[in-house]
């Protein structure tokens, strides 16, 4: 049993250049910072997605972008008279990047 007490991790909490030790703390700022560290990992997690969902949304922009074309090319003008024809059509949207514009 002293051996597996030795063997525990002793974790400190640092701040201002003060270290505290955490198995003295009340048992509310220890139940707090497990939860402070669950929270800082999830955010690094969220931090780490947001960064590759940006870099897939660069990509597929750029491939979009590379297969524009003439033929889908809205001239200026074109855009009024369409509207006015496909009115009873709700299903047509347009699309900007960084947010959908109906």
């Amino acid at each position: 049993m002293a051996k597996e007490k030795a063997q525990e991790k002793q974790w400190t909490y640092t701040v201002d250049g003060e270290s505290y030790r955490v198995s003295s703390l009340p048992p509310e700022a220890q139940q707090a910072l497990k939860l402070l560290i669950e929270t800082d990992r999830k955010l690094q997690d969220l931090n780490r997605q947001r960064t590759i969902y940006s870099a897939a949304a660069v990509q597929l922009n750029t491939v979009v972008q590379n297969n524009l074309n003439e033929e889908a090319l809205i001239e200026e003008g074109a855009e009024e008279e369409e509207a006015s024809e496909e009115e009873a059509s709700e299903e047509e949207a347009s699309y900007e990047l960084g947010g959908r514009a109906d």
